[in-house]
């Protein structure tokens, strides 16, 4: 009898101890969330970098080239070389 007890005990251990390393604070569920985790700020990481190296290259264009700078100027701002007339349409709501 003293034996099964102790058979029970184990079995009863094991499983405490099985259920924390997979449910616990520390499991392997949370785990799993620090890997997903992981992935996604590395694929952040990724996008950021791209639109850093975008951003150093429209950089690079306004240092060293004077048209495109203009151009920016031109489309965005509406701006124009002395003497020039900007004109401006505004499209029509409902019209297509």
């Amino acid at each position: 009898m003293k034996r099964y007890k102790w058979v029970l005990l184990g079995i009863a251990l094991s499983l405490l101890i099985i259920y924390n390393v997979v449910f616990g604070d520390y499991g392997l569920r949370y785990i799993y969330k620090l890997d997903a985790d992981y992935r996604n700020l590395v694929v952040n990481v990724l996008n950021l970098k791209q639109k850093n190296k975008t951003i150093e290259q429209k950089i690079n264009l306004f240092q060293e080239d004077d048209s495109f700078a203009e151009k920016v100027g031109r489309e965005q701002c509406g701006l124009a070389k002395p003497g020039e007339v900007v004109y401006k349409i505004k499209k029509l709501e409902g019209n297509d």
